[in-house]
């Protein structure tokens, strides 16, 4: 599971490179498209590739520092994997629900019975 700040990283990468699965995106624009645009994103870039997400090149264009950012199979899927995490969240929340609730109707029940 990534961190919230890789989850926008990932977001932003996803948004610039499209179908293609590569692009050329500086940190500024990376930046703009996180929510948290103060965060440095290079550490964040480095953490993505050590987890098998992304590969990226620092480069230099006119003088400014730009990444060719390329997906990897994991990067491609994180899409999915983001549905997938969603969805275990809300199974997990209506199973917690669930329990209160049979947890509740036990007691209530346990109540009438020994009156």
């Amino acid at each position: 599971m990534l961190a919230k700040a890789e989850r926008e990283l990932m977001d932003a990468v996803l948004l610039l490179c499209g179908e293609k699965g590569s692009c050329l995106a500086s940190p500024s624009e990376l930046a703009d498209h996180m929510k948290e645009g103060g965060q440095a994103v290079e550490p964040l870039l480095s953490a993505l590739k050590s987890d098998g997400y992304l590969d990226y090149i620092p480069s230099e264009r006119k003088g400014e520092t730009v990444y060719v950012v390329t997906l990897r199979s994991k990067g491609r899927c994180y899409p999915r994997e983001k549905r997938r995490e969603r969805q275990q969240i809300a199974l997990r929340l209506a199973v917690a629900a669930a329990g209160a609730i049979l947890s509740f109707l036990a007691g209530v029940i346990l109540r009438l019975v020994f009156r």
